[in-house]
């Protein structure tokens, strides 16, 4: 059983869903938004306030940190190089899902795992494509979680779910709550120093909240 876990950034997934990873060993954890931009010495608010010289050092660094807090969990990475929204070069959806396809064809995953999108460009833009490369190569299961952090901000959940029903799809709370991996999930979250550094406290111990986790179906004619 091949299991992907899709994440906008690098950090993501771990952020999302590292209890679940902890628990599924050999997973693979594709990031959608992990290229260096064409203006690799430019640098953004958000890089200086993770300690960064410029987008190159940034994402380098970052793509270390995601190696280091994958192997804790037993995950691989596999990194697309698509830029983050904050770099000014916006990834149309299409081609999204064209690289998304072209993963899923190669690994042949039976059960994917992926953003529910409540929040963020990024975020939202990778669960309309992973929806969409989904649905069209077929049978498989497809699982979101939430994502960390954003899933505090009042209403999201709601809106998201509510936008998710007028696409077609049906969300419905995945029976699967691993109540363990937490100590884990802890000592990886640790590699992203970078990213720690930048948000405050508060949001970033969102994540070590129990996760949850939905199962996403096409409602009949779909």
């Amino acid at each position: 059983m091949m299991h992907l876990v899709v994440s906008p950034h690098l950090d993501d997934a771990v952020l999302g869903a590292g209890q679940w990873l902890s628990v599924h060993p050999g997973a693979v954890v594709l990031t959608v938004f992990a290229g260096i931009p064409r203006a690799a010495d430019m640098l953004t608010s958000w890089d200086r306030r993770s300690g960064f010289a410029n987008a190159a050092e940034a994402v380098a660094t970052r793509q270390a940190e995601d190696r280091a807090a994958l192997s804790v969990l037993g995950a691989e990475p596999l990194w697309l190089d698509h830029v983050d929204d904050q770099y000014g070069e916006p990834s149309r959806l299409e081609t999204l899902v064209a690289s998304l396809q072209t993963v899923l064809r190669r690994l042949a995953p039976t059960n994917i795992l992926m953003p529910l999108g409540l929040f963020h460009h990024d975020h939202v833009l990778a669960q309309r494509a992973c929806l969409q490369a989904a649905h069209a190569e077929g049978a498989v299961t497809l699982r979101a979680y939430e994502d960390a952090i954003y899933r505090s901000l009042p209403g999201r959940l709601q809106e998201t779910l509510v936008r998710l029903a007028h696409d077609g799809v049906r969300a419905t709370p995945a029976a699967e709550q691993p109540s363990n991996g937490v100590t884990a999930k802890a000592r990886a979250l640790a590699a992203y120093a970078s990213q720690r550094r930048a948000f405050d406290g508060t949001r970033w111990n969102d994540a070590l909240r129990p996760e949850r986790y939905w199962k996403l179906e096409w409602q009949r004619g779909n």
